[in-house]
């Protein structure tokens, strides 16, 4: 049977890939609650069971998509899709409404533009997953944690057994407090049996879906090219970050949930590291605009946070033992991204 997302965020091309890379008979029939539906990752990833199952002939899933907003394009795509649920609710307001077979928890601000409102990501993230410890737990969750749980001068090529311990007081010190808060409690649930716990430490990642008030560097420059303006720097750009695109980065997700082992750790992220003003200059090639520096006397936009982060590259030996690795080229995935965001400017057309 065939039942593809038409205008979905995923191009058929990456269907197919993903379709050769993971075995989405663990979820076929099943019923998946997903968080944060509206966003970049929790949209592909619901995108990419639906189109996964599709192509490998077998019963697509039974999904429940919450939300905040159901204006968001991400989410307006699954409004009339059969054996999808919508449902748009705080996620605090929310009460578990049926046996949930998985959970996959990608509900959280990302920007540092959110950061300024400490509780919405405290609640996004641990608020949520104590709130359904109450209630009912699916019988394995996936929880989306990141590698900035690692803090502001990890080692290079940093692994999982790394421990940060202290987040030094900044601005943006509630987002890696909250994911590492978050993990905890998922450890203690497993430890008593509520439900197998997965937990993957996505870093950098970009592609379609990515919205244009993300706030990130890597997705103002994004945004710019696809709109033909040069690209601005708000730093020198000497920080180093690992970028991964969307379709690696949820094909890495998957494979932690169905290959890895629960009460593990896993960091999903690029092997290949560049500085920011690296990525700038590779996303002015391929969109054909110019990529400007601040100079000495140049302020900063006034919602600009700067990271502490200098330098955050990790080891993804883990993942790679389960059998994912990165398949595509950064050039590539700045395309797709840049194709997809045009589109969205020409209303989807």
């Amino acid at each position: 049977m065939r039942f593809m997302i038409r205008h979905s965020v995923l191009s058929p091309e990456e269907s197919k890939s993903l379709a050769s890379r993971i075995d989405f008979a663990t979820f076929s029939g099943r019923e998946v609650l997903i968080t944060g539906a509206s966003g970049m990752i929790g949209a592909y990833v619901a995108s990419s069971l639906i189109q996964g199952c599709s192509l490998q002939g077998l019963y697509p899933p039974k999904l429940t998509l919450l939300s905040r907003t159901l204006r968001s394009g991400n989410i307006t795509l699954f409004s009339s899709f059969p054996c999808v649920r919508v449902v748009e609710t705080e996620l605090l307001e929310w009460n578990v409404d049926r046996d949930f077979d998985f959970l996959i928890h990608a509900a959280s601000p990302a920007s540092p533009t959110k950061y300024r409102d400490p509780d919405s990501v405290i609640q996004a993230n641990l608020g949520f997953l104590r709130r359904i410890q109450k209630q009912a737990m699916p019988r394995s969750t996936l929880f989306i944690s990141s590698g900035e749980v690692y803090g502001s001068s990890p080692p290079r090529w940093v692994d999982e057994n790394y421990k940060q311990p202290f987040i030094p007081p900044s601005s943006r010190a509630v987002y890696p407090e909250a994911k590492i808060a978050s993990e905890s409690l998922l450890w203690e649930m497993g430890a008593d049996g509520s439900t197998s716990p997965f937990v993957a430490r996505l870093f950098h990642s970009f592609g379609p879906g990515l919205k244009m008030d993300d706030g990130r560097s890597f997705g103002d420059f994004l945004w710019s090219a696809a709109r033909g303006r040069d690209l601005s720097l708000m730093s020198s750009g000497a920080s180093v970050r690992t970028l991964l695109y969307i379709e690696d980065a949820v094909a890495g997700l998957l494979t932690v949930l169905t290959k890895g082992n629960p009460g593990e750790p896993y960091n999903i992220g690029s092997s290949f590291p560049m500085s920011i003003s690296e990525f700038a200059e590779l996303v002015g090639q391929v969109s054909e605009v110019q990529v400007h520096y601040p100079s000495s006397s140049e302020k900063p936009k006034a919602d600009y946070i700067h990271s502490p982060n200098h330098v955050i590259v990790p080891s993804i030996e883990k993942a790679s033992s389960l059998g994912w690795k990165q398949m595509v080229r950064l050039d590539v995935g700045i395309r797709r991204t840049i194709d997809w965001i045009q589109r969205e400017l020409r209303g989807g057309k």
